[in-house]
C-alpha cells in the first residue's frame, strides 16, 4: 500500500512540473541555424541587387534596386568556424557581454550542416570547397562569398556570423549581428572586419 502512495506522490509530481514546465513563458527556445544562414544569404542577395546600403555599420533598406546584379552570386558550399570572435571592435560594441563571448566560443567548436542545395533556387552558384583551389585559378575575377556558423547570446536572442566577400583584389570581411525582435530574426548591423 505505501508502494502505491509512493507511486502516486511521484506521477503528481512530474504531472504538476510538466503542467508548470510547459506554461513557463521563459523557456529558451534554441534558434534553428539553417534560418540565421538563410536571413544571411537574402541579405547578401539584397545587398548585391542594391536593395540595401550600409553607412556607417547602420543597414538602409532601399525600395527599389539602385542598380542590376552585375554578377552570379557565388557562395562557398561550406559553414567556417567564426573567425572574428575575438575582434576588439565587437567587444567595444556593447553588443554581447563577456559571458556572451566565453559562450560563443564553446559554440564555435560544434560543427553544423546546411543544405546549400537549397539555395540553387535562388540563382546562387555554389563552389564546392574542394575545388576552390582551382576555382580561384581559373576564375581569378569571379567574386564569392563564404559564411561562419551563427554564435548566439546566452539568451539566445542576438547572435553574429561572419562573411568573407572573396575577389582577387577586393576582398573583405564582415560580421552580421542578428537580433530577435517580435520572434523574428532580423540583421542589426554589419561590420566590416578586414580588406585587402
Amino acid at each position: 500500500m505505501g508502494c502505491m502512495k509512493s507511486f502516486r506522490l511521484i506521477i503528481g509530481f512530474l504531472i504538476f512540473v510538466m503542467i508548470v514546465g510547459c506554461n513557463n513563458q521563459n523557456i529558451l527556445k534554441i534558434p534553428n541555424d539553417s534560418e540565421l544562414i538563410d536571413l544571411a544569404v537574402k541579405f547578401l542577395i539584397d545587398s548585391e541587387n542594391g536593395k540595401i546600403s550600409i553607412r556607417d555599420d547602420s543597414i538602409f533598406y532601399n525600395n527599389k534596386k539602385l542598380y542590376e546584379l552585375a554578377d552570379t552570386v557565388r557562395i562557398l558550399d561550406s559553414i567556417t568556424k567564426n573567425k572574428y570572435i575575438d575582434d576588439l571592435v565587437l567587444k567595444r560594441l556593447n553588443i554581447f557581454s563577456k559571458n556572451d563571448f566565453e559562450f560563443m566560443v564553446s559554440q564555435n567548436e560544434v560543427e553544423i550542416t546546411y543544405d546549400f542545395k537549397r539555395l540553387l533556387k535562388e540563382g546562387i552558384v555554389l563552389i564546392n570547397k574542394v575545388n576552390l583551389k582551382e576555382f580561384r585559378k581559373n576564375e581569378f575575377h569571379a567574386p564569392y562569398y563564404s559564411m561562419s556558423k551563427p554564435l548566439y547570446s546566452l539568451d539566445y536572442n542576438k547572435a553574429l556570423l561572419n562573411v568573407d566577400f572573396n575577389f582577387s583584389d577586393s576582398s573583405r570581411g564582415y560580421v552580421l549581428i542578428l537580433e530577435k525582435v517580435n520572434d523574428k530574426w532580423i540583421v542589426k548591423k554589419m561590420i566590416q572586419t578586414w580588406v585587402a
